[in-house]
């Protein structure tokens, strides 16, 4: 599960109510609830409330542990035998009572599915329903719910451990002990095979052949483990014994020289650190615990974070424990959607809440999410062979109208293979472009001939020579010109003035000089209107007219225009 929201929007703070559930940890009231005018009341008996699904294995252990049934036993100190008689039936009416209902009860523990635990701000829990139950046969029903484990970072592994000091104290080196059980290597065992100044050549010989098996077959594991996991280069691990000391070193298929893990990015210490970690922890310590995660994996790239939610830790780590983590990152989301979403929103009271994606107040609070289906779409967009890249949205819904019209009236059409790219201006052309390095993709960029079409034409083919460009002009014989001009302008100037209606439009003081667009948003200013001139609502309002037109020029600079794009194609 992935947690997202804003900066200071309660995701850290839901994690650590979680921690402090554990029976090991107490809340403490005026710390966990700061002072807020806008709360005027706090309910402290409903502090923390959560649900847990009860496997089978945990009601198996708790049926286990209850108390098996046993009946009363007969008072023999009676006055008579009919007395005793009498007691002995009572018993055993009772007892088969007794026994029947102890029977239902172990039934309905058996058949819980769902029980919900409080925990208050004076750390009592409460059990709900099932409470009596539970207290009546001693269970604590906490023994039996997994323990939450908070992690705010991963301790980066070191790469050296002396034997003689981590003999005596092991604690010092926790991560590399942790990363040694990884690989199977006991410090203990390599210690015992060490010779002696006493001992043989020949027993010295065949004491440093076997300790350096040992590490040979540990450092071969770890390899093995680590390349199935870590996919951005092939990491090639040793571990170098030397006297009385190891060093961990590694080497990969761009730089074969060992060198020592300290040495290495932080990217792929800490993916290590963490894959081992918790590697070992879980099958041990933490085995069935939930893990928490407050922001994991900022040092990876995002083909990492996405290995790292998708095929590989938490793959491996859903598989003994339930994965929480808060991430601001839109690749740690699942590439797959695999991944359940919770998205976290402060109210306007202040108050941490868990909202429906549905229901988010904030815009912002879903960016990761729009960010990662956006990354999903380009991704589809760079495996298209034919990319034709174009300023904006009126560009690709002139070059549609413009297919239309040729299709229309004859046999030619734009080649159905090519995809076409509408971005928001020229301004970030370069950026966008550069997406598209080392791919294989034909690429044509259809450019106004102005100055920012210029412009873009200039950084296209200073950085991009294997791009080919279309400018305007090439389809309208006007040096400077944009999409628009290739509407007939008579055509173009009827329909602007049918939009501004309201407006008193003398269409012949609209020059011919210049682009049409820029001609009449000059007319703008001169005339002092208290509006500015939006082409789009213009171009909506032409579309549907010219799907309908026959007319000649249009047809012909359709023709051009679709011609060129194709021929650009074909010359790629």
């Amino acid at each position: 599960m992935s947690i997202i929201g804003e900066n200071e929007s309660g995701k850290t703070t839901i994690l650590k109510a979680l921690q402090k559930f554990n029976q090991d940890f107490e809340y403490d009231f005026d710390y966990d609830i700061p002072i807020n005018p806008k709360l005027d009341n706090i309910d402290s008996n409903e502090f923390l409330e959560l649900t847990f699904q009860l496997l089978d294995e945990e009601k198996k252990k708790i049926l286990e542990n209850m108390p098996t049934f046993t009946p009363e036993k007969v008072n023999h100190d009676t006055d008579t035998k009919a007395d005793l008689e009498e007691n002995i039936e009572e018993m055993e009416r009772k007892g088969v009572i007794q026994k029947k209902l102890f029977e239902e009860e172990r039934k309905l523990i058996q058949n819980i599915e769902e029980i919900v635990i409080k925990k208050t701000s004076s750390n009592k829990y409460l059990h709900g329903e099932y409470f009596e139950i539970f207290n009546k046969y001693g269970i604590n029903i906490l023994n039996y719910v997994p323990r939450f484990v908070y992690f705010d970072q991963t301790h980066i592994l070191n790469d050296f451990i002396d034997i003689n000091t981590y003999l005596q104290d092991p604690n010092r080196y926790k991560n590399m002990d942790e990363l040694l059980k990884f690989c199977g290597l006991d410090i203990q065992t390599l210690n015992d095979t060490k010779s002696s100044e006493e001992d043989s050549d020949e027993v010295k010989k065949r004491m440093q052949r076997k300790r350096r098996n040992l590490c040979v077959v540990a450092a071969k594991k770890l390899t093995t483990e680590i390349k199935d996991l870590w996919t951005q280069n092939v990491h090639t691990f040793e571990i170098v014994l030397d006297g009385t000391s190891i060093t961990i070193q590694t080497s990969d298929d761009k730089n074969p020289a060992p060198l020592d893990l300290t040495m290495k990015s932080k990217g792929i210490r800490w993916y290590v650190s963490f894959v081992i970690t918790f590697d070992v922890q879980t099958k041990g310590e933490l085995k069935n615990s939930i893990l928490l995660f407050d922001e994991p994996s900022e040092a990876l790239h995002p083909q990492a974070q996405m290995e790292f939610t998708d095929t590989t830790v938490c793959g491996r780590l859903i598989k003994s424990n339930q994965v929480i983590y808060a991430t601001h990152s839109p690749f740690l989301l699942g590439e797959d959607m695999r991944v359940k979403i919770v998205c976290v929103e402060r109210s306007n009271d202040g108050v941490a809440e868990i909202v429906k994606s549905t229901e988010v107040q904030r815009k912002n609070t879903l960016l990761p999410l729009r960010a990662l289906f956006g990354f999903d779409s380009l991704s589809r967009i760079l495996d298209e062979d034919n990319i034709l890249i174009v300023e904006g949205w009126n560009d690709k819904k002139f070059i549609e109208l413009f297919n239309y019209v040729c299709s229309k009236n004859g046999d030619l059409f734009l080649n159905p293979s090519i995809y076409i790219i509408q971005l928001r201006g020229t301004g970030k052309i370069g950026k966008f472009i550069s997406i598209f390095s080392g791919k294989a993709n034909k690429i044509v960029a259809l450019l106004d001939s102005d100055t920012a079409g210029d412009q873009a034409k200039k950084i296209i083919e200073n950085a991009f020579k294997e791009i080919k460009i279309i400018q305007t002009s090439e389809i309208v014989t006007r040096l400077t010109s944009e999409i628009e001009d290739l509407i007939p302008r008579s055509i173009y100037l009827k329909k602007f003035k049918e939009v501004y209606s309201d407006l008193s439009i003398v269409i012949p003081d609209i020059k011919n000089k210049k682009p049409v667009c820029e001609e009449i948003e000059i007319y703008f200013k001169k005339n002092n209107f208290n509006k500015q001139f939006d082409k789009q609502l213009v171009n909506k309002a032409l579309f549907e007219e010219l799907y309908h037109s026959n007319d000649p020029m249009l047809k012909k600079n359709a023709e051009s225009l679709i011609n060129t794009i194709n021929e650009r194609f074909s010359k790629s």
